[in-house]
């Protein structure tokens, strides 16, 4: 099982990625990838059906998060949940959030919406 995360800011792709390996207890594996082209190489080159999920910032470079998940649902329409942030950056601590509730499956929307207002309040 994997998971692809899309931002054009490497360092925080690379802080994600650990993030989301030490929320989750199973073993997983997170990609990520720099812009929307990237992101479909690296879905085309992995098996769809070991993708748990996408999560993309909205504002890349070539292609919005929202094209990307239009491209992603038209060649694999069996992939899983894509999230389209639209924010300046993705944190770890919010996406972190989202894959808690989640793995859960008894989300707290409003614990995730606090999480992301505080997000959005220092960008």
């Amino acid at each position: 099982m994997y998971i692809l995360i899309v931002d054009d800011d490497v360092a925080l792709g690379r802080n994600l990625a650990r993030a989301l390996r030490s929320a989750f207890d199973e073993e997983i594996e997170v990609f990520t990838a720099q812009n929307g082209g990237d992101a479909l190489l690296a879905i085309a080159e992995n098996p769809i059906e070991d993708l748990m999920m996408v999560v993309t910032n909205f504002g890349l470079p070539g292609m919005t998060g929202g094209e990307l998940a239009q491209h992603v649902k038209e060649q694999w329409p069996e992939a899983g949940p894509i999230f389209i942030l639209w924010t300046k950056k993705i944190v770890p601590e919010v996406v972190s959030d989202l894959f808690r509730m989640i793995r859960e499956k008894n989300p707290d929307i409003e614990g995730f919406a606090r999480s992301a207002r505080t997000m959005t309040a220092h960008h």
